[in-house]
């Protein structure tokens, strides 16, 4: 198989990195941890073991001229933050001879980066209605160091699906069982769904509640499970089953209390002591993945007409925090 990863940070260099043992792949991605991949390989250690990968890589700004995507594609991953998702969607169908021919998945936080990248590829494909994919991930990924990402937590298998076509007879099916296949031969762990929705959702929640908490107070999640914050959770959690009854999603909890519950008890203390990606934004004055997450939450529920206003105010403090100066943070956007 010929794979492009498209946003090699810790995730997708992970993925990419474990696919690479068996198949071709292009990491694209920006950096000194590009330039380490390239001249000394990529290592990969941590609580799936430890291994040493030389996939092909490369920066975004390189991607046109590479030799590798002159030729047909049977994957492309898409793996870059949320914020980046329609810049690097529009790079790649200005790339790609064909963008309609590949198989996309793109595994990132957030609701919302589905419908984006369905909407630039389709505009652009030629005739032939894409396959684009979903998938979800609860593992927790670092890069310790250039050329070096960690494995630091698991908190459960990860999930690929549609959120387009649906039934067994469906190509996203079969491609999403095929992709589920391909990962199968790495330390990875994903498994098939017909809910992929609802698994967006749960990951969705998971982040609203402990992402912009644990980058405000600077702390890994394990951290969090002191009343006060507790209680902040609570309010989120209340305003996102809102919106979730609104849009009809189907969740896996029956209430916001039922979640919470699985939260505190199962999810943190799996997760305990990661530390948000969100922190590691602001400590480097990236842009954050709020509006993915909570401000999404906020934009929605206003179409709705529903009131958002703990997750409105989550959404101003990190934007508050992202000020150049303000929570230690150097700008380097």
């Amino acid at each position: 198989m010929r794979i492009l990863v498209m946003g090699a940070g810790a995730v997708g260099s992970a993925i990419g990195g474990f696919l690479s043992q068996h198949h071709e792949v292009l990491l694209v991605g920006r950096g000194s941890h590009i330039d380490a991949i390239q001249t000394r390989g990529l290592r990969i250690e941590g609580i799936l073991g430890n291994s040493f990968h030389k996939p092909q890589a490369c920066h975004d700004f390189e991607l046109e001229s590479r030799e590798f995507i002159k030729h047909p594609l049977d994957w492309v991953l898409i793996t870059v933050k949320s914020t980046a998702t329609e810049d690097a969607i529009r790079q790649l169908v200005k790339t790609l001879p064909d963008p309609s021919l590949p198989r996309y998945v793109h595994i990132q936080n957030g609701l919302g980066n589905f419908e984006c990248i369905k909407d630039v590829i389709s505009r652009q494909a030629s005739g032939k209605r894409p396959i684009i994919l979903s998938g979800m991930t609860i593992t927790g990924y670092d890069v310790v160091e250039d050329g070096r990402v960690a494995i630091t937590v698991y908190g459960g298998p990860g999930k690929i699906g549609s959120l387009a076509d649906k039934g067994p007879s469906s190509e996203s099916e079969s491609a999403a069982r095929e992709l589920v296949d391909l990962l199968s031969e790495t330390p990875l762990v994903f498994e098939y769904t017909e809910t992929m929705l609802s698994f967006l959702w749960a990951k969705f929640l998971y982040n609203c509640c402990l992402n912009p908490l644990g980058a405000l107070l600077k702390v890994a999640y394990g951290k969090l499970r002191l009343e006060p914050t507790l209680q902040i959770m609570r309010q989120i959690l209340i305003e996102a089953f809102a919106l979730a009854r609104a849009e009809n999603v189907s969740l896996f909890w029956s209430s916001p209390d039922e979640y919470f519950q699985h939260l505190l008890n199962t999810l943190i203390p799996a997760t305990a002591e990661h530390e948000p990606s969100m922190l590691a934004d602001l400590n480097r004055g990236r842009k954050t993945e709020i509006q993915a997450l909570n401000g999404y939450l906020v934009q929605r529920s206003k179409m709705h007409g529903l009131d958002a206003p703990v997750n409105e105010t989550l959404v101003r403090l990190i934007a508050a925090s992202s000020v150049p100066g303000m929570n230690g943070a150097r700008n380097e956007s």
